[in-house]
């Protein structure tokens, strides 16, 4: 499991910063910027492999989960609205 910034979030919010370095702005005058987007991957894989379980509202949580199928059984039944949200890694 990981919980982390979303690193395609933070190079996309540099593009701004770019953008204002190359029109001449110092950059010691930019803010420094916290993470505003975050990302949880839950690896099904790994948890198994391991001999724990995870409780399926936790999965409905997640942004990512990785499962050996490449799907997550435990969402496909669940018709939950956030599955078009999740995406699946096998």
């Amino acid at each position: 499991m990981s919980y982390g910034p979303d690193t395609a979030d933070i190079f996309r919010r540099s593009s701004s910063y770019v953008d204002r370095i190359l029109k001449g702005e110092p950059a010691g005058n930019l803010p420094v910027q916290s993470p505003e987007k975050f990302e949880l991957v839950v690896n099904l894989k790994a948890a198994k492999a391991l001999g724990l379980s995870v409780r399926e509202s936790f999965l409905l949580l997640a942004d990512v989960v990785i499962n050996r199928v490449g799907q997550c059984p435990l969402l496909a039944q669940s018709g939950h609205s956030r599955d078009a949200n999740v995406r699946f890694w096998g």
